[in-house]
């Protein structure tokens, strides 16, 4: 019996000794430089040669001779990571301005592409009412639009977009800053008297002919929008002191409606002569008409009530005045 057990003890030993043996010579590498086998540290005992990486397989992809940790053809890792996805970067990027410039009735857009030289639309939008949208198609190259359309104190969404593939590149919801009111030495705001009187003006006629009206309807105006013929507005007046010299102010005249649908309705240079007498008069025929169709085409309505003109001169407020829709 105890023979027996020395006899299994012994071979538990042995069959051990044969394991460690067979680990040891599992992990063993042969020295590609002097040819050194039984080696099983990170260097070749004999001349200092660095181990060899070992090859291995992806098991994502299939691909063979793999030394890196991750896969060379799908990115899986050496433990069995899913591939990577590749990350396709934007040929090119293009940010808006934080800030909208506004300069003596002229607001500046700007933004700033990145990469490649793109053709852009900038599309522009007043918020918190209706209104047309406005779209300038730009050149490769360009980083910047000027206009008009946008007024002092109004929210205006801007949208930059590719023309070629319409991708919206970057987009922003800008406050306008409210306009300082006007002053010209001892010329003031409140030294321009404005007159708004209701015109009609027949098919085929100049504006200058435009008759003057007791009032406007809503359906009359819609009737006149669909059917074509005679189209509606009003004669805007301005009444000043004479100038000592001649002045020249950039004009920017807008028109809302009483729910909110905004429009730049003049924008131009006008240059105010010295005239004799006390005071000077200068006016518009006829504003108002094609405000009011667009009006009609975006909305499908003319809403009654008061619709409220403001005008800027180099972008300081002169007047506000209203006119009534019936």
């Amino acid at each position: 019996m105890k023979k027996t057990a020395c006899f299994l003890f012994l071979t538990l030993i042995l069959a051990a000794a044969l394991c460690l043996s067979a680990l040891a010579d599992e992990g063993a590498w042969t020295c590609p430089s002097c040819g050194q086998k039984g080696n099983t540290g990170n260097f070749c005992p004999a001349c200092g040669t660095a181990k060899p990486k070992e090859d291995w397989t992806c098991s994502a992809c299939g691909q063979k001779g793999n030394t890196g940790n991750f896969c060379i053809n799908c990115g899986a890792s050496r433990e069995g990571g899913s591939p990577r996805q590749e990350t396709k970067q934007p040929a090119h990027t293009a940010v808006l301005s934080d800030t909208i410039v506004y300069r003596e009735g002229v607001s500046t857009i700007s933004w700033t592409v990145q990469g490649s030289r793109i053709s852009c639309d900038v599309i522009m939008e007043a918020v918190n009412g209706n209104s047309k949208q406005h779209r300038w198609n730009l050149g490769s190259g360009t980083s910047s639009v000027k206009t008009s359309m946008l007024m002092p104190g109004k929210t205006y969404q801007i949208t930059l977009v590719e023309t070629d593939s319409s991708e919206i590149l970057d987009e922003k919801t800008y406050t306008m800053p409210r306009a300082s009111t006007f002053e010209d030495g001892r010329l003031k705001n409140t030294s321009v008297k404005v007159t708004i009187e209701l015109r009609k003006l027949d098919a085929g006629k100049p504006r200058s002919e435009a008759k003057k009206v007791s009032s406007l309807s809503a359906d009359k105006i819609i009737n006149s929008i669909r059917n074509g013929g005679e189209s509606y507005g009003f004669k805007y007046q301005m009444r000043m002191p004479t100038l000592a010299k001649p002045r020249s102010f950039y004009v920017t005249i807008y028109i809302e409606s009483p729910d909110g649908f905004l429009e730049a309705e003049i924008w131009s240079d006008m240059e105010f002569k010295r005239v004799s007498g006390g005071y000077q008069t200068i006016w518009y025929y006829m504003l108002g008409d094609d405000y009011f169709e667009n009006l009609y085409k975006i909305t499908g309505d003319i809403p009654s009530g008061n619709y409220t003109v403001t005008m800027f001169w180099d972008g300081m407020y002169v007047n506000q005045s209203t006119f009534k829709v019936k």
